[in-house]
């Protein structure tokens, strides 16, 4: 970042759903940011975030996912692990 002069944002404020589920459960999957695929290349990331430090005036962005397992059992699901 500091080599090339770039900034960066920051994507950490989780829009709120039924605060009585945890992130996973909620109806709505997509109302938290989460891992929904894990591939060679990288991940792909699904879901809101209320706040974006910057947006319209960054290079890059650092999003913080939330894992409340869900991705591990989803890795554990393609491996047959149940």
């Amino acid at each position: 970042m500091q080599e090339r002069d770039l900034t960066l944002g920051v994507a950490m404020t989780d829009a709120k759903g039924d605060r009585s589920l945890r992130p996973g459960a909620q109806p709505n999957p997509d109302m938290y940011v989460h891992i929904s695929e894990r591939r060679a290349d990288g991940i792909v990331l699904r879901g809101t975030k209320a706040i974006v430090t910057a947006a319209p005036y960054v290079h890059e962005f650092l999003v913080m996912p939330h894992d409340d397992g869900a991705g591990r059992r989803l890795r554990r699901q393609r491996r047959g692990a149940g």
